[in-house]
């Protein structure tokens, strides 16, 4: 016999742990651009043991136009599977890290 409710816990303590919003801040100030580009690399290269230009493009493209944190999420499962929450928060923390910098 099945605990009631005993599936549903496994995915709100998940989304317990996110704390990016919907959505990246389509403000960044172009002088942290190159920053942005760096510590990307750093993040897929240290996830990947290697550099993924095509990955690191679109990443960064994809925070820059303030795009849904969920569809990167989505398109990070393909790649990184079970750490691709937690590199998105450290992303989302780094941009937001940014953003308050030049604010």
């Amino acid at each position: 016999q099945q605990q009631a409710g005993g599936d549903l816990e496994e995915p709100a303590a998940k989304k317990a742990k996110t704390s990016y919003p919907t959505n990246f801040p389509s403000t960044l100030a172009p002088s942290t651009h190159s920053v942005l580009r760096d510590f990307l690399t750093n993040q897929v290269k240290e996830s990947l043991g290697e550099e993924e230009p095509t990955l690191i493009d679109f990443l960064y493209n994809h925070i820059l136009q303030g795009k849904a944190t969920s569809e990167l999420l989505q398109e990070l499962q393909v790649v990184l599977e079970e750490e691709s929450e937690g590199f998105l928060q450290a992303v989302w923390t780094k941009v937001d890290e940014l953003a308050k910098a030049t604010a």
